[in-house]
């Protein structure tokens, strides 16, 4: 058997597998597949230590001596632990909700979008890996809102379809991040509605903004479409809300760009106001925040606006 032959068997068993294990986490009764998430999460915070260390350093640098040493490593646990119920959620959801009882479900805080015309025509929705980021596209797409999201896929080609069929199941759609800025200005001008994920190192196309009172490199994509289309940009969050299956959605006000100021500044000024606004969200509660990546992975620099528009 050559080696592709292989390659490929391998990927099928492991998306069998992947099926079989979302099937069976579907139908445990949520507060139980809950506790194993969170209880293979405190072990996994144990063996993992090269992210422990990232999740370590970062909680240092967001919160200094601020945060004690055992409240850091209890964050920690839970962020390890709520990667697990992320998977929980979305199987369960998957299984429970429906477009006729989603709202049974889920509930809304903050801005409320429904029916307002600032977002009807066209907007951009921010939100990081906080909460549930994977069910916050579902959530807006059962509301009624055209929406995409880039997605990079997963390698395993027989993985990325199911799972792709999962996140498109309630009508979000979702485009490629290989040669994406073509769809999404289709997508924009259609008047439909694009998510974008802001919270994470970037390398090309990025700026320098405050993060945890620490520069950090920053994609400013959000700001810089909203500019270039004049479209308001707003930022969302769904996290899971009491000990049940009920979830809460957060969405800020939008951010609305100046016609008149300078489209450098204006992207710049908005992109620090949606790292603001994400901010703000992970500190209401820090474990709901994937402190594992190294969003501080570099010092800037050069000038924060250093990408043209």
């Amino acid at each position: 058997m050559s080696r592709r032959r292989r390659r490929d068997w391998l990927d099928r068993i492991v998306c069998a597998a992947a099926k079989a294990f979302a099937t069976t986490i579907a139908w445990t009764p949520f507060p139980v597949a809950v506790a194993l998430a969170r209880a293979s999460g405190a072990v996994a915070s144990l063996i993992d230590r090269r992210h422990r260390r990232v999740a370590e350093g970062n909680l240092r640098l967001a919160y200094g001596d601020a945060l004690p040493a055992r409240e850091r490593r209890r964050i920690i646990r839970r962020v390890f632990g709520n990667l697990g119920c992320v998977v929980v959620e979305v199987a369960h959801f998957h299984r429970r909700v429906t477009p006729a009882t989603f709202r049974k479900f889920v509930s809304f805080t903050g801005w409320d979008p429904d029916g307002k015309e600032e977002i009807r025509d066209g907007a951009i929705v921010v939100t990081g890996h906080v909460g549930n980021w994977e069910l916050l596209g579902l959530t807006v797409s059962l509301m009624g809102y055209r929406f995409h999201a880039i997605e990079r896929p997963i390698d395993n080609p027989h993985l990325a379809r199911y799972v792709r069929g999962l996140r498109e199941r309630f009508g979000l759609h979702l485009i490629e991040n290989e040669g994406a800025m073509r769809k999404v200005g289709e997508v924009l001008r259609s008047g439909a509605l694009l998510g974008l994920l802001l919270d994470q190192h970037a390398r090309k196309q990025a700026v320098a903004v405050p993060f945890f009172g620490a520069p950090a490199w920053t994609s400013d994509v959000g700001g810089r479409l909203a500019v270039r289309y004049g479209l308001p940009v707003v930022t969302g969050f769904l996290h899971r809300c009491g000990p049940g299956f009920r979830f809460r959605l957060h969405i800020d006000p939008p951010i609305i760009p100046r016609p008149d100021a300078p489209p450098r500044e204006e992207s710049l000024r908005i992109t620090a106001e949606l790292t603001r606004q994400i901010e703000r969200f992970i500190r209401e509660d820090p474990t709901r925040w994937l402190w594992l990546h190294r969003r501080w992975r570099e010092v800037p620099r050069r000038s924060p606006a250093r990408e043209a528009l």
